[in-house]
């Protein structure tokens, strides 16, 4: 597993890819301020969207990263399935193999490269997110000097906790998907398409979906409506998805011929 996860490392930590990773999670981060404090409204406008309220409270400082990362499900899906996914489609997989054969550390190591790089990401990002909401909080006339006290910091520790939650389930089920589908494109197809207008439609149209459909949920952990589920069952429902979707992939991965 230790090989698996430095070799895994080695090729996440290429000059191209770092810049990549750092420019997207920067522009993420700017993004996400502008969105929700430009655009937040106040409580008595009872518009949708972002509440101005939400962000002069403690906790206010970190309001817009969880809310834009609430709905990155199928980008962060599609991330992990690919990183899994393309040793089936480039045929890789038989190398590594040669090198750690026993295929459910390998894909652990692997797994827990990339989440080890999502955390560092994450981080960057967060701290990006946090500058930009306090260039753009004096035009709303935000004092943000509560964002640094210790409530404060607590709430944004807390904020970065569960969106490395929200990735972790994001990339266990991406994983999952990978393995369970070789082909590369179909597998993108496939979780883009599911995380994203399959379950945003049935979750309009089908009150139940919220508590029932993986990206639903992992949507409310980062952003919760009044009739989401409790974070408690969500979790369980959660944790319960991931058991079974890595239960799979081991089996699958574990049984499948490797040839090329």
């Amino acid at each position: 597993m230790r090989r698996a996860f430095r070799a895994e490392l080695i090729k996440l930590a290429r000059p191209r890819l770092l810049t990549l990773a750092a420019v997207a999670a920067i522009l993420f981060a700017v993004g996400s301020a502008a969105a929700g404090i430009l655009n937040a409204q106040p409580a008595s406008a009872h518009a949708d969207g972002p509440v101005l309220d939400g962000f002069a409270r403690a906790d206010g400082g970190s309001l817009a990263f969880t809310m834009a990362a609430s709905f990155a499900g199928a980008f962060l899906l599609a991330v992990f399935a690919g990183a899994v996914g393309v040793e089936f489609s480039r045929g890789t997989l038989r190398t590594l193999l040669l090198r750690q054969p026993d295929r459910h550390r390998l894909l652990a190591g692997k797994l827990g490269a990339v989440l080890a790089f999502a955390a560092v990401a994450v981080a960057v990002s967060l701290a990006a997110s946090v500058a930009a909401s306090v260039a753009f909080a004096g035009s709303r006339g935000l004092d943000v000097g509560v964002w640094f006290t210790g409530a404060g910091l607590r709430g944004m520790a807390r904020d970065y906790g569960l969106v490395m939650l929200a990735v972790t389930g994001w990339a266990l089920l991406g994983a999952a998907i990978g393995v369970l589908v070789p082909s590369l494109p179909v597998a993108l197809a496939v979780g883009v398409g599911w995380a994203g207008p399959v379950e945003q439609v049935f979750g309009e149209a089908w009150g139940p979906a919220t508590r029932w459909f993986p990206g639903l949920l992992l949507e409310s952990l980062l952003d919760p409506d009044p009739g989401s589920p409790g974070s408690t069952r969500a979790l369980v429902t959660l944790g319960c998805y991931c058991v079974v979707a890595v239960t799979a992939a081991v089996v699958v991965l574990r049984r499948r011929d490797v040839t090329s």
